[in-house]
């Protein structure tokens, strides 16, 4: 059992410092702005939305993410510029980082293979993060020095970059593949803990999929879309994450998916989407409303001991009119 608290408070620290590789796996899909600036308002409308994210329940204070974003297209027959913004709060046993970002996307038409109504993004974001340590939360371990004269409150501030492709923008029932691509915390740097020095990597993710709709769901009252994606993630000195999903979803009524992580992972997702069709229709005011819920489980030596994760996911798209 030491061994294992003494792997969890190595880990810890590496978490909190380098961010959480991966911090919202599934939710990917909806929050892809968060990594790679290029995808801001990818859908031309705009989005308010909330996630809260508690991994290994199983522990006492284990990983806890919580994100509030939004995303926002200029008006246009077209809209060539996008911007976006999000808090985030990440907490890890002893540990914290908050902070946000914002983001800028611009668009235009490369008409590649044949594309007339195809897509290519450039975006960038800034960001600013404090990492703090609450000493009162740290449990001394064997084996494991801790130096509270090396305990700073510290400010990094950062820069993201992206590409975004997509063979179709519009919101015909069109089949559409994309592959997208992005550098985060460009800027290196380093934070102090009590444990150390750690040191902030750059790191870089690949994003790509197809969005397939069937013939029969084309013509289908309820229209519907297939859609496998895979993500990963890499950076020096630290293994690629890949995940890899399936996603269903019924157009404004609901989703669901399942995936798997290459660093032992599985996970399922489920979710509805109140449309204006629906009794909230003055609510929503010809916008939608997605309310979804995520679990996973980690198959791997700790998944025994830290129990299952979840994660809540709420947002409004609409139109800005």
């Amino acid at each position: 059992m030491k061994s294992l608290i003494r792997i969890l408070s190595i880990w810890i620290v590496c978490t909190c410092t380098y961010g959480q590789q991966l911090p919202t796996w599934s939710s990917l899909y909806e929050n892809a702005f968060i990594w790679n600036p290029a995808t801001t308002a990818r859908y031309d409308k705009s989005e308010l939305s909330l996630t809260h994210r508690n991994d290994w329940t199983g522990f006492k204070d284990a990983p806890v993410l919580s994100t509030l974003g939004f995303q926002f297209p200029f008006v246009g027959p077209i809209s060539r510029v996008s911007i976006g913004a999000f808090g985030e709060m990440d907490r890890v046993g002893p540990y914290k980082k908050t902070g946000g970002a914002l983001t800028y996307a611009y668009r235009f038409r490369p008409r590649l293979i044949g594309n007339k109504f195809d897509e290519l993004r450039i975006g960038l974001s800034t960001q600013f993060h404090s990492y703090g340590f609450d000493p009162t939360k740290f449990i001394a371990i064997d084996g494991i020095e801790f130096r509270p004269d090396q305990l700073q409150q510290t400010n990094r501030f950062n820069i993201n970059a992206g590409v975004y492709y997509a063979s179709h923008d519009t919101e015909e029932f069109k089949d559409i593949y994309y592959l997208g691509i992005s550098a985060n915390k460009l800027l290196p740097g380093s934070v102090q803990t009590g444990l150390g020095i750690v040191q902030l990597q750059r790191h870089f993710t690949l994003h790509a999929g197809y969005r397939w709709y069937p013939w029969s769901a084309r013509r289908s009252a309820r229209p519907y879309f297939i859609e496998p994606n895979v993500f990963a993630i890499y950076a020096p000195s630290k293994p690629v994450n890949v995940m890899m999903n399936i996603r269903y979803e019924m157009i404004d009524k609901l989703w669901a998916s399942i995936g798997f992580v290459s660093n032992a992972e599985a996970f399922l997702q489920a979710g509805v989407i109140i449309g204006e069709d629906s009794f909230l229709a003055k609510i929503v005011n010809g916008g939608s409303i997605r309310i979804g819920a995520k679990i996973d489980y980690a198959f791997g030596p700790l998944g025994k001991y830290g129990g299952i994760g979840y994660e809540a996911y709420i947002a409004y798209i609409f139109k800005w009119t």
